[in-house]
């Protein structure tokens, strides 16, 4: 069974043809040297994981959160 940050890639993937492009989050770069398949983005399970795991939630981390995934 696909881990739960595996079922986004393996969808983007599917998707998409294995179509990648730079994609310079930390995230990205620290998992796979920095990219993403183009369909969407596979790694949003993570960004939004690191927001929520945060003590304070406020409007400046939901809008980072929100625009993290462009």
């Amino acid at each position: 069974m696909a881990s739960r940050n595996e079922i986004p890639q393996n969808f983007a993937n599917d998707m998409h043809g294995g179509n990648k492009q730079k994609y310079n989050n930390p995230i990205a770069i620290s998992k796979n040297s920095g990219w993403r398949y183009s369909y969407e983005n596979m790694f949003c399970v993570l960004l939004i994981s690191q927001y929520l795991l945060s003590e304070k939630f406020d409007n400046a981390i939901y809008m980072a959160a929100v625009t993290g995934f462009n």
